[in-house]
């Protein structure tokens, strides 16, 4: 499933989870593990994208997922179809050409704000 349709299917599954009080039916049911892993991925996500420009380490994805780093890396790579660096290099290069695109800012600029260590990537 794309990034985009899990993170979909995941936000409904939080707004419902708001709506009940901070409890979804899986929580009430006892636990879903499937839940709980669209979560996990979800937080890493969130993490990334307030964390962008700086270093994300897999132990800082792993703290935001409560999950081992080894365990927070697999759930990615399950859900999202990338392993995290994969995904943290695809979202730079995106948000690098909407700015280059929309704002006619310079490259080197641009990849040193996003977090790249230098130009060539």
């Amino acid at each position: 499933m794309p990034a985009w349709q899990m993170r979909a299917a995941g936000e409904g599954a939080l707004k419902a989870k708001q709506a009940s009080g901070g409890r979804t039916e899986a929580s009430v049911s006892g636990g879903n593990g499937m839940t709980q892993q669209i979560e996990a991925v979800q937080r890493m996500q969130d993490y990334i994208e307030q964390n962008l420009a700086g270093e994300i380490t897999p132990a800082d994805l792993a703290r935001a997922a409560l999950f081992s780093p080894w365990y927070a890396y697999r759930l990615f790579r399950r859900h999202t179809g990338l392993t995290p660096a994969d995904y943290i290099r695809r979202l730079r290069l995106s948000r690098s050409a909407l700015r280059l695109r929309d704002e006619g800012c310079r490259i080197t600029d641009v990849a040193f704000e996003l977090g790249f260590g230098s130009v060539d990537g």
